[in-house]
């Protein structure tokens, strides 16, 4: 599944550029945030607004770029350019900065620019369906939701514990193509769609819909810049949550169409079996810690830190991000990969 398009997928910088010096460190304290100097341990206290450029400056930006960054972010924000470049000298003075240096390259885990194709702007939808969920009382709402993911995860375990559970190397020898049109058709437009819901309810915009270039692979997405202007970090979660909530209902769908069949060795059965195994799969990719994925995305609203990913997947970390936020997310990796290792080993053998 595409990520969300939390950010612009801009062209690189061209140098010279800004960056952070080696070793300039960013320490979170109870109610403000304080970056340290490598050289002599001064220290600079800093807004939110100043905060969303960190991860840009890690890497290195030019200043239209960091200019466009606090633009897209703080849109009301009087006097950009000047409040940006009291706080580049305010960098400088400090010895946290360094400048005319080349743009650094993209390494391996970080993203890269893509070729996107959108198609049509899904905020109006979003609009109205978010609209239609706030007409209900929260209370009933969320019993709603519990219902429906609680559903799908009863369903998933009675088919479990049932002789008609698939093994996995079904997906391949007992494969039904209605099984992954459903998923592709139906469960991938609805998993993106969730995303967009999930923003327009916590007060988030949503851009356009469409095409992303993985690779080879194309895949859907839907743009969700909007969320990073949203402060409480539980309704930034919610966006990229919504994304593998809607696989987990999907594969539950699938185990209900098992469960329901007349027939265990018909159609049915067996378009369910797919379609289950299909969303799981999806949702274990969707999950993984290693690239930018709703599961990322999720422990970063968490951590409250856009750069734990690619400080965690550095082998010595990154000082920009809290020591215990690396651990944190690595112990997540970690995880992630020995959950589905113990899954695939129990469901195999």
């Amino acid at each position: 599944m595409a990520d969300i398009a939390f950010t612009d997928m801009a062209e690189p910088a061209a140098a010279p550029c800004l960056a952070f010096k080696p070793g300039v460190a960013k320490v979170k304290r109870k109610n403000t945030t304080v970056l340290v100097s490598p050289e002599d341990g001064r220290s600079l206290r800093i807004s939110k607004p100043a905060e969303a450029l960190i991860p840009l400056l890690a890497e290195g930006a030019d200043k239209p770029r960091l200019r466009e960054a606090l633009a897209d972010r703080y849109p009301t924000t009087p006097r950009i350019t000047r409040q940006l470049d009291r706080f580049l000298t305010q960098l400088r003075d400090a010895g946290m900065l360094e400048t005319g240096i080349a743009a650094p390259t993209a390494d391996r885990f970080d993203e890269k620019p893509v070729a996107k194709i959108a198609l049509v702007d899904v905020g109006p939808a979003a609009e109205a369906v978010a609209g239609a969920i706030r007409s209900v009382p929260p209370r009933l709402a969320w019993l709603a939701l519990a219902a429906l993911v609680g559903g799908a995860v009863l369903c998933i375990g009675l088919l479990a514990f049932d002789a008609r559970m698939p093994h996995p190397s079904d997906f391949v020898f007992d494969f039904h193509v209605a099984g992954v049109l459903t998923y592709a058709l139906i469960g991938v437009p609805l998993h993106e769609f969730a995303h967009a819901v999930a923003c327009r309810l916590i007060g988030a915009e949503v851009g356009k819909a469409g095409i992303v270039a993985h690779g080879f692979t194309p895949g859907p997405y839907v743009e969700t810049r909007g969320v990073y202007r949203i402060r409480n970090r539980w309704h930034r979660f919610a966006v990229p949550a919504a994304g593998p909530a809607t696989d987990l209902v999907a594969a539950g769908a699938g185990a209900a169409m098992v469960l329901l069949a007349a027939n265990a060795d018909g159609g049915l059965a067996h378009a369910g079996q797919t379609l289950m195994l299909t969303a799981l799969l999806f949702l274990a990719f969707n999950t993984n810690p290693f690239m930018p994925s709703d599961g990322s995305h999720m422990v970063e609203a968490v951590l409250d830190d856009e750069m734990a990913r690619k400080s965690a997947l550095r082998l010595r970390g990154s000082p920009l991000s809290d020591r215990r936020d690396v651990a944190f997310y690595r112990a997540y990796a970690s995880s992630h990969l020995q959950g589905i290792a113990c899954l695939l080993w129990f469901w195999w053998f």
